[in-house]
């Protein structure tokens, strides 16, 4: 969430960044946050991607 605070401050503080540049960087940040939202939640990850009988041999084997 840091990152998108400075990111926004860079936008209004600079306002020669084109409007193409700024819908693209707000695009990565948005798929950034998102990945690294479920990067921080590898068990639900886990859960929601694998079928259940494979999920606690998974979880076993990367010691969650």
């Amino acid at each position: 969430m840091n990152n998108n605070v400075i990111y926004v401050d860079f936008i209004f503080t600079h306002k020669k960044v084109s409007y193409l540049n700024y819908t693209f960087l707000s695009a990565f940040f948005l798929i950034f946050n998102h990945f690294k939202k479920h990067f921080n939640n590898k068990n639900k990850i886990l859960k929601e991607t694998l079928p259940k009988k494979n999920f606690y041999k998974v979880s076993n084997h990367l010691k969650l």
